[in-house]
């Protein structure tokens, strides 16, 4: 199957569009940087000897890695000053809330990448110390954290490519390829049709 009719009939699916609307309507940034993270993150999966489940919990997994933000006040989300400990602490939990909301999801092996997709370095959350990780949410953690350097937010513009490699090859505690997987397709863009389908 190829990737974009992949990814559209996923997103498409009865499964999927209860969650997606939840995300689409809480926050256009954090929607935005999900279905990038969902995009590359197919294409990853494309390259991989997965399964068409594996493939879909990755993609799954990828789509909704940050679902648990749904879950804290969107004023916390979408503050770009200072966050106090508490509100700190709120979004600390956000993989938690999102294995959560997962409960009943019928891929659930998309909930590993949802849980653990912050536990790439030390001092991850949601819990301390250093974790083993799946090779999904290793995927999902380095297109992920690869995204979050490379695009702008309002508060920085995004990093060169060659910073962003310097941070991932310093802080990833996953296997090598994976950066090098991260670095190879993270800025590929939206296909028209997988855009349309999201409303993006």
């Amino acid at each position: 199957m190829k990737a974009v009719e992949f990814a559209c009939d996923l997103v498409s699916s009865p499964a999927v569009k209860p969650h997606l609307e939840s995300l689409a309507g809480f926050d256009i940034g954090t929607f935005r940087h999900s279905a990038r993270i969902f995009w590359t993150s197919v294409l990853a999966g494309g390259e991989m000897d997965l399964t068409l489940r594996q493939w879909t919990e990755l993609a799954c997994g990828a789509l909704f890695h940050d679902l648990g933000k749904t879950g804290i006040p969107r004023g916390i989300i979408v503050n770009n000053g200072s966050l106090d400990p508490k509100q700190t602490e709120q979004v600390r939990l956000h993989p938690e809330y999102g294995f959560g909301m997962l409960a009943n999801f019928p891929f659930n092996g998309a909930r590993g990448p949802v849980i653990a997709h912050h536990r790439y370095k030390e001092n991850p959350y949601p819990e301390e110390g250093r974790s083993h990780m799946s090779e999904l949410a290793a995927v999902v953690a380095a297109l992920d954290q690869f995204d979050a350097l490379a695009y702008s937010r309002p508060y920085r513009d995004g990093l060169s490519m060659s910073k962003v490699e310097e941070i991932l090859r310093a802080q990833f505690i996953g296997d090598p390829n994976v950066i090098d997987l991260a670095m190879r397709i993270g800025k590929q863009n939206l296909p028209a049709e997988l855009a349309r389908r999201l409303r993006i």
